[in-house]
């Protein structure tokens, strides 16, 4: 067996950071499920490059949505964090997407109406085992913060609110 510090694989074992405690609780399988039937069958950039995985961009969407926070925001956390490469799965020194990238992600979302719901899976999974997910609004981007008890604030993601579940 290799030994690689850049890997994904090693990373995983650092534990206990709340985005891993995040990560458990989370059913993603039933969010890819979702997503998928938007997204479709994504393949190769034209440059030859291949594409950033959907279960990645998936993370990183719901990153976006825990924190709050802007693309620009969102992707200078993913290069210099680590807990935000470990939850999202790129390894030490992998590209990770660029604002426009995720915003292209964002866009196709919500054309399909699906932001709402995946938050609503993210809360619903969190209230389930008896945590609530409060969204944080500093600069950068800290983190989401799990607190027990109940869900009942009002999320805003864009334009829109999402009501208290």
């Amino acid at each position: 067996m290799r030994f690689d510090l850049l890997s994904t694989e090693c990373f995983k074992s650092v534990k206990q950071t709340p985005l891993e405690k995040l990560d458990r609780m989370i059913d993603w399988t039933a969010l890819r499920t979702i997503v998928q039937e938007a997204v479709g069958e994504r393949g190769q950039k034209a440059t030859g490059r291949p594409a950033y995985s959907d279960d990645q961009l998936l993370r990183f969407t719901v990153l976006r949505l825990a924190h709050l926070c802007s693309a620009n925001e969102a992707c200078t956390a993913l290069r210099v964090r680590l807990d935000w490469r470990m939850f999202c799965g790129f390894n030490l020194i992998e590209d990770v997407p660029d604002p426009s990238t995720v915003n292209r992600y964002w866009r196709v979302l919500e054309a399909a109406d699906l932001l709402h719901p995946v938050l609503a899976r993210v809360r619903a999974a969190t209230i389930a085992q008896g945590f609530k997910l409060v969204p944080h609004r500093g600069r950068p981007a800290p983190y989401p913060v799990l607190r027990r008890g109940f869900d009942d604030g009002i999320w805003a993601i864009g334009d829109r609110e999402t009501p208290p579940l």
